[in-house]
């Protein structure tokens, strides 16, 4: 493991492993998890890692800050690694040379954030955590709800009374705590916080804790190898990734994880990156647009499944990543993001968040 500290993103502190656990002590900014790179060098290369027979997340176990977390033939074993699909007709319809999808609903909860879940499960088991516990208006305390279960940790969901029962049930089917609040998403995440304080649980919450962004980065990880030959000695990275952007921490994730190659360089270049939010809701494309110093706390008139608000989540951050990859975030309506689910043949999986189009 090559896990050395923390570095504020926004003061640039840095903090050693053992002195802070979630946001910056000075500023209350979010934190990123510093690696080794020169021990990564030695000991890992693009050759190593594609010789794996490993097909999910752990893989890059060389490039995350957690240890082997075993539970083989679990469903934690079973994240990432999800297929980067071509798509031919748009591509040509948009007069690209190429373009391609990555199909992150084939993980075990059907959602990106089993990436996240499953590395801060991976953390809690490292820290002796008892209780991991999270706020969500569904697809987050899902994805903690499953890996949770396969790992034999106990989980506790804080959800808005008004989360969707379809969403609620699946994370009792997961044998999680459910603890409806009658309130937003912003009340529910403060609850979380006050108990993980209270009762010493390990709190999952995206934007706050660093490991979330730990897990996301994977994903960058594998499309760059995926769109890599065998036997190269360095991966292909793309000229350009869109993704819908929740409160940023897929960005960030994102960001991360080909940042964290090309450090390593194991590619030539970070790819522009393009976020999708809706016009209802859009915290992180209003931070870089207008120029706001913090997300705040203005309710969306249209949650896609992304819970409006969420803190300060990512936001700040989000524009600093934007501003160096060369990208921008975008907004889009209701109506737009909903048509933009059927091109090409694709269409939104069943269960699945209206936010998921986003990205095409």
């Amino acid at each position: 493991m090559n896990f050395i500290g923390y570095q504020c993103s926004k003061c640039g502190v840095q903090y050693a492993a053992a002195d802070i656990t979630y946001t910056c002590p000075e500023d209350g900014s979010n934190l990123d998890v510093r690696l080794d790179y020169a021990a990564i060098r030695a000991s890992a290369s693009v050759d190593s890692i594609s010789s794996q027979r490993e097909p999910s997340i752990w893989r890059y176990l060389p490039l995350l800050p957690v240890g082997d977390p075993g539970n083989q033939g679990t469903q934690l074993r079973a994240v990432g690694w999800t297929p980067l699909i071509r798509s031919g007709r748009l591509a040509e319809g948009l007069k690209l040379k190429a373009m391609w999808f990555k199909d992150d609903g084939r993980n075990p909860t059907a959602s990106f954030k089993d990436r996240a879940s499953a590395v801060v499960v991976a953390r809690a088991g490292e820290i002796g955590a008892k209780t991991v516990v999270t706020a969500s208006t569904g697809n987050a305390g899902a994805a903690l709800a499953g890996m949770a279960a396969a790992a034999g940790v106990p989980a506790v969901i804080l959800a808005p009374s008004t989360a969707p029962e379809a969403k609620v049930a699946q994370l009792l089917i997961y044998g999680a705590q459910v603890i409806l609040v009658d309130g937003n998403y912003d009340q529910a995440f403060d609850l979380s916080l006050e108990a993980a304080q209270e009762f010493d649980w390990y709190c999952r919450n995206t934007g706050y804790n660093p490991f979330t962004t730990e897990g996301k980065k994977t994903a960058a990880f594998e499309i760059c190898e995926q769109l890599s030959s065998s036997g190269a000695d360095r991966w292909e990275a793309p000229e350009a990734v869109f993704v819908s952007v929740g409160d940023g921490n897929i960005i960030t994730g994102l960001h991360k994880g080909f940042k964290d190659l090309s450090e390593l360089g194991w590619i030539d270049h970070i790819p522009r990156l393009y976020g999708i939010q809706s016009i209802g809701g859009n915290p992180a494309c209003s931070i870089t647009h207008d120029g706001r110093q913090h997300f705040g706390r203005s309710a969306a008139r249209w949650v896609t499944g992304v819970a409006g608000g969420k803190g300060n989540g990512r936001g700040n951050d989000c524009r600093r990543r934007w501003s160096h990859s060369g990208g921008d975030p975008h907004t889009g309506s209701r109506g737009y993001l909903r048509r933009a689910g059927g091109g090409d043949g694709l269409r939104r999986p069943r269960g699945g968040g209206r936010e998921g189009p986003g990205g095409i």
